[in-house]
C-alpha cells in the first residue's frame, strides 16, 4: 500500500520531529503500519469514521489531543493530518 501525505500532513510530522517528540512520531508509525497491515480491520488508536464535512475519512488516535485523519483509496492511504483534533 502507497502512503500519500497532503502538505499540511507532512508537515504535521515535521513537527512532531523538531520539537523532540519522537515518541509521537514513532506512535504515528506504529498507527500507519496498522492500517496497511489490515485496513479492514479496526486496529490500534480507537478508528473513528468522521461525520461531515469530512464524511468519508476516518481518524485514529495519537494522543489525547491529536488524531490521524486518513481514507484509503484503492491501494493508497491518504493522510491529511497527523495533529490537532480534525
Amino acid at each position: 500500500m502507497k502512503i500519500q501525505f497532503s502538505p499540511e500532513a507532512f508537515d504535521d510530522l515535521l513537527h512532531w520531529v523538531t520539537i523532540g517528540e519522537h515518541r509521537t512520531f514513532r506512535k504515528i508509525h506504529r498507527l500507519i503500519t496498522d492500517i496497511q497491515r489490515d485496513p479492514e480491520n479496526p486496529g490500534l488508536g480507537k478508528p473513528e469514521r468522521l461525520k461531515a464535512p469530512l464524511a468519508g475519512w476516518l481518524s485514529r488516535r495519537i494522543t489525547q489531543e491529536d488524531r490521524l485523519v486518513y481514507r484509503i483509496e484503492g491501494d493508497t492511504l491518504l493522510v491529511i493530518s497527523a495533529r490537532g483534533h480534525y
